[in-house]
């Protein structure tokens, strides 16, 4: 019985602890939904850094 009783002990604050560690669906698919966003952002920033430096050339020949 006493055994037993450790084993649920263990067992409770295995699955309390381990929990958090694992991410709900929904939250997976919202990390995963601002990573595309955070990309998408990335892309645009990046094509206007590259219309930037092409007026820069233009400019400087």
């Amino acid at each position: 019985m006493g055994a037993s009783l450790w084993h649920f002990l263990i067992g409770a604050l295995v699955s309390f602890f381990a929990a958090p560690a694992l991410p709900h669906p929904s939250q997976a698919e919202s990390a995963e939904l601002a990573t595309t966003e955070q990309v998408s952002e990335d892309d645009e920033q990046e094509a206007h850094l590259r219309r930037f430096l092409a007026r820069r050339r233009l400019e400087l020949r």
